[in-house]
């Protein structure tokens, strides 16, 4: 069976799959980052303020890596595209690129 899905439909379930990967996040501050945690204090998200340009976001590489193999893009580009349209909606930042990191790894942001 063929579906057809329009390119806002799409943009809704990417969306919501991307909110429902992140789960409840929980805000803690530490320096000049905001590291978003699940409930179990787990780091999903680190955004980092330089003080210049766009901030400096950091997703969790599991997470990232679902979110590509779910929707089967095609390159850099989708997954980067996808990100910043959610971080858009869902924080109101300005974000140019999306960086990751590796679960534990978070500490070496800054």
């Amino acid at each position: 069976m063929k579906y057809i899905i329009t390119e806002s439909k799409l943009d809704t379930i990417i969306d919501s799959f991307i909110t429902q990967q992140f789960g409840k996040l929980n805000h803690e501050f530490d320096g000049d980052r905001l590291i978003l945690v699940t409930d179990d204090g787990e780091p999903m998200i680190v955004i980092v303020d330089r003080g210049e340009g766009p901030l400096e976001v950091h997703v969790d590489m599991d997470v990232y890596g679902a979110i590509y193999n779910m929707f089967s893009m095609n390159d850099f580009e989708d997954i980067q595209s996808a990100l910043i349209k959610w971080f858009r909606k869902h924080y109101n930042i300005s974000v140019d690129d999306i960086f990751t990191f590796a679960s534990g790894e978070e500490g070496y942001i800054y």
